[in-house]
């Protein structure tokens, strides 16, 4: 299956996205809108333990994003723990490069697509999101597609960054964007 926007297709995770993704989570601007700040680097063990723990996990889907002007891979979205507590899932978006993270088209596309598949095909009542601070470009196309802060935490005491929690509802939903493949 696929999901096709004007800008950007997701598609399934595959092995062999695996070499490019590895560059990607060690980059520390996509580790500071990911996580929050710069983490110890991963190795290609790393990255294929994830793979396989994540591929095995029934409530998890991994989605790549590739940028249909370029044709090219440029991050993935983490759809998980679908309906283990709750009716609900998490997404979990990495965008990988320098243009997936300034283009706020195709950030607001794939996690749009993502979360309207929530919706349609995973019937969740919610979709739910942790986001550091200092991702204000995310935040505000979270904003823009209906989710709303649900709490903020510190995330590192020594700098006071913040990781924030945000939820979206069919009800709530600015979107509807998703054709399937």
């Amino acid at each position: 299956m696929q999901l096709r926007g004007q800008y950007v297709l997701l598609r399934p995770l595959q092995r062999e996205d695996l070499e490019r993704r590895i560059d990607m989570v060690n980059d520390p601007e996509v580790q500071r809108l990911t996580i929050g700040m710069p983490v110890d680097e991963n190795t290609e063990f790393d990255v294929l333990s994830w793979f396989q723990l994540v591929s095995d996990d029934p409530h998890s889907e991994q989605w790549a994003i590739v940028d249909l002007a370029a044709d090219e891979y440029i991050g993935d979205i983490d759809l998980h723990s679908i309906r283990v507590m709750g009716n609900e899932a998490w997404i979990s978006p990495m965008f990988g490069t320098s243009k997936a993270r300034s283009n706020k088209a195709l950030r607001l596309e794939a996690i749009g697509l993502i979360v309207d598949y929530a919706f349609r095909e995973k019937n969740v009542e919610a979709v739910r999101i942790d986001i550091p601070d200092a991702d204000e470009q995310g935040i505000e196309i979270l904003k823009e597609l209906g989710f709303e802060l649900e709490e903020a935490y510190e995330f590192d005491m020594f700098t006071g960054a913040q990781t924030l929690t945000y939820v979206v509802t069919p009800a709530n939903f600015q979107g509807d964007i998703a054709r399937s493949d």
